[in-house]
């Protein structure tokens, strides 16, 4: 599985009173070179799936193009009422004028604005992509990407910007996130991108394994895989953005701690390439003849003649392995598993 990453010569090694200095393996970012649709296009040359949540409509067409890719559109100006974006906190929609001046990126223009007002006194700021249908997550693996942008369209810098993706609540502390940042209050989120610069778009393309190994390295934190159901409904993108802030002198707004930094988003979604879970060969398949009951104890195959199965991780690691058509559970991680047996590839969801 291909993964986007850009070395970079020389590291944040500036570290505020708070937290670190940029983080993800010390010397990697998970910004991408190209940020339009393309590379990820390459990367689905097998077929894939994306789940969209803020693309503009020249890369939907491109997707479209693609016979062996499938589209789950979850835009806000396409999806009804399934989708809603708001700001909330010290974050207000960006201007007008804001809006004019930011370049169109190559894929189309979809972008949404925020712009942090410190003097609001709300202790916090955020952007907000959320689902309020059930949405199926049930396809995603570690080999999933997340991939979002960035335009920075202020002098005032936004000194610290996280991302959670599929939170069930405001204290969902394990759902996937990440950071992107020189310094930070770090909240549990591993940082993988430097700071915005601005009057430049900034794209972060990173797999979901590469989050959890990160999250788990870094913070002793399990990425919860659990959440990746077939009904999952929440925040689907949750950009935290810079409070403008200062707390050391009684809340007071100030643009060192982003008071009046402009930040747009776009290019938001998950893009999943077909057959890239590495230790598992063979297509996800469920056959007529062939059910799959899991129970608190057991994963039962019906229908395959009590043919031997394997049961695996989402990483391609084989965890169990029956002669029969029952594989017991006892001590295993909750998580997404994969069955794999005579005639049948599929996921499952251990509790």
């Amino acid at each position: 599985m291909k993964i986007f990453t850009l070395a970079i010569a020389t590291m944040c090694a500036t570290t505020c009173a708070f937290g670190a200095a940029l983080s993800a393996d010390a010397q990697e970012t998970y910004v991408v070179e190209d940020p339009s649709i393309d590379p990820t296009i390459t990367a689905c040359a097998q077929g894939g799936t994306y789940d969209v949540f803020a693309l503009g409509d020249a890369a939907m067409a491109k997707l479209a193009e693609k016979s062996n890719i499938t589209v789950n559109d979850y835009r806000v100006a396409t999806d009804g009422t399934g989708s809603s974006h708001y700001p909330g906190g010290n974050a207000s929609w960006a201007s007008d004028d804001d809006y004019a001046s930011v370049p169109v990126p190559a894929d189309g223009r979809c972008f949404d604005g925020a712009e942090v007002h410190g003097n609001w006194y709300q202790w916090w700021s955020g952007f907000y992509m959320t689902r309020k249908s059930d949405t199926n997550l049930t396809h995603l693996n570690e080999n999933s990407h997340l991939h979002i942008a960035f335009y920075l369209a202020s002098e005032v810098k936004a000194p610290n910007i996280s991302v959670q993706w599929f939170k069930h609540d405001g204290n969902d502390g394990t759902a996937p996130a990440f950071a992107i940042t020189d310094d930070i209050i770090n909240n549990k989120q591993p940082v993988v991108a430097p700071a915005l610069e601005t009057g430049k778009w900034t794209a972060i393309d990173i797999t979901l394994g590469k989050v959890a190994e990160l999250m788990k390295d870094e913070f002793d934190v399990d990425m919860d895989y659990t959440r990746l159901t077939d009904d999952w409904q929440g925040e689907a993108v949750a950009i935290n953005l810079p409070d403008g802030q200062d707390r050391s002198n009684e809340g007071a707004p100030t643009a060192s701690h982003g008071h009046g930094a402009k930040v747009f988003v776009d290019g938001a979604y998950v893009y999943t390439p077909k057959n890239t879970s590495s230790g598992i060969t063979g297509t996800e398949t469920d056959f007529n003849d062939v059910e799959i009951l899991v129970t608190d104890r057991t994963i039962t195959v019906l229908g395959s003649n009590n043919a031997p199965m394997q049961l695996y991780n989402l990483a391609g690691a084989m965890v169990r392995e029956s002669a029969t058509a029952v594989i017991g559970l006892e001590g295993l991680t909750p998580g997404v598993y994969v069955v794999k047996t005579t005639g049948t590839v599929k996921k499952v969801i251990i509790r």
